[in-house]
């Protein structure tokens, strides 16, 4: 019978998961819909094997089909959440954590998903409800604080996010997310030493972090402090030798001093550990635009966009660098150039290290402006405004990292945040 074979398919899906053969299992799902398309539950399971990477068009197919099939399918409408969130689609994800919310109201996590979705959707406020609500459920849940803190800090209070901070970390005083949400917030408003040791703490909690090291290393760099960032670097990198956001640290302040055999040496190792990382491939441009090699660079900035459009950063090392570059068409270089505006539009948060187009020119690192085209200078000038409109419009904004390349990193809110995601 169909029903009972699909079932059965389900059944060994499920089994294989646990013993981690995903593809298997994905392949035991999508035989279970064939079977019988109306059992929801592998629609479900379908989705789950589908939404890790993107496209996610698949996954969100499924778990729509699950929850047609099952009006009142809780795990189908937040994994469709979740999921809807990964795909940049805030505002439908709002509405179906809204609606999983109505299905199981004393589920803490749900709570949670809305207000990520909420914060995607820059409504702050109401994101700081939903994660009031959790706390309400969970009094002593460090997540829940460090959360709210995320949602306060958005909304423009900041002393009750670091407040919430606080508590969070008297709940839980090893949690390196806090110490380092913490560290971002003081920075932000000058306390740069209380930041660095805040942010250092969250590293010797956390040395494998993707997101620690580009915060710590690129206050140093804004402090003047590269020449003693760069042993502590070293040291994170012994700590956790498998953290390309730590090697790509230590390529962008050896790049800075100047020893550029080091730091390609640096960026090699570090496209060993994530080939596919676009702040690695710029990272890499940056530095063979450093060696005279401008095509490799073009190239590498290139490949970077492919795997992330919308970064402003490395468009516009891409732009700047294309202006020096020989067989570089001026029209497709205006195109690019009109693209920073586009996304610095689309992308309020995105990273502003355009600005250091400007310290290129003024230190003397790249041909000075007197020597460019009209077109040339305009295109620059164009790239400074919209750097400076920028660099502090966001809240997760690296402050020139080097003044003589723009740097590119993991964009995000200003702080990291605890997500759940309701598995099989």
């Amino acid at each position: 019978m169909p029903r009972q074979a699909a079932v059965a398919a389900n059944a060994h899906g499920k089994a294989l998961v646990q013993q981690g053969r995903r593809d298997a299992a994905t392949a035991a799902f999508r035989a279970a819909v064939q079977h019988d398309p109306s059992l929801a539950e592998a629609h479900n399971n379908l989705g789950n094997m589908l939404n890790r990477v993107p496209p996610y068009a698949d996954a969100i197919a499924e778990y729509q089909a699950a929850i047609a099939l099952m009006p009142d399918y809780f795990e189908a409408h937040f994994n469709l959440g979740n999921t809807l969130r990964r795909a940049g689609q805030a505002h439908q994800a709002v509405a179906v954590f809204q609606a999983a919310v109505a299905l199981r109201p004393a589920i803490p996590a749900v709570y949670t998903g809305l207000g990520n979705a909420l914060l995607d959707a820059d409504r702050a406020e109401e994101a700081v409800a939903a994660f009031r609500a959790v706390i309400r459920q969970q009094p002593d849940h460090a997540v829940g604080y460090n959360n709210l803190a995320v949602a306060l800090r958005k909304a423009g209070a900041v002393d009750a996010a670091l407040a919430a901070l606080d508590r969070a970390i008297a709940l839980q005083p090893g949690y390196a997310l806090a110490h380092g949400n913490r560290g971002m917030i003081l920075r932000e408003r000058g306390a740069y030493e209380p930041a660095l040791a805040a942010l250092w703490h969250a590293l010797h909690l956390a040395p494998e972090s993707p997101d620690h090291p580009s915060q710590y290393f690129s206050l140093m760099r804004d402090l003047g402090r590269v020449h003693a960032a760069i042993p502590l670097c070293a040291e994170l990198i012994a700590r956790a030798p498998g953290n390309a956001a730590a090697q790509q640290e230590m390529a962008e302040l050896l790049l800075t001093v100047g020893r550029v055999d080091d730091a390609y040496a640096a960026v090699r190792q570090e496209q060993i550990l994530a080939p596919n990382r676009p702040e690695t491939l710029n990272t890499l441009g940056n530095i063979l635009r450093e060696q005279g090699q401008l095509a490799e660079a073009l190239h590498a900035y290139r490949q970077a966009l492919a795997l992330k459009p919308d970064a402003i950063g490395i468009r516009g090392n891409l732009v700047f660098s294309a202006q020096f570059a020989t067989g570089v068409d001026a029209v497709a270089l205006r195109a690019e150039a009109a693209l920073i505006g586009q996304s610095a539009e689309q992308r309020e948060r995105e990273l502003a290290a355009l600005r250091t187009i400007r310290g290129l020119i003024t230190a003397g690192k790249a041909p000075g402006a007197e020597s460019l085209t009209e077109t040339q200078q305009a295109l620059v000038e164009q790239s400074k405004q919209i750097a400076s409109a920028t660099v502090h419009g966001g809240l997760h904004v690296i402050i020139d990292a080097a003044p003589r390349h723009a740097t590119e990193h993991p964009k995000g809110v200003l702080m990291g945040i605890e997500q759940h995601l309701v598995g099989l």
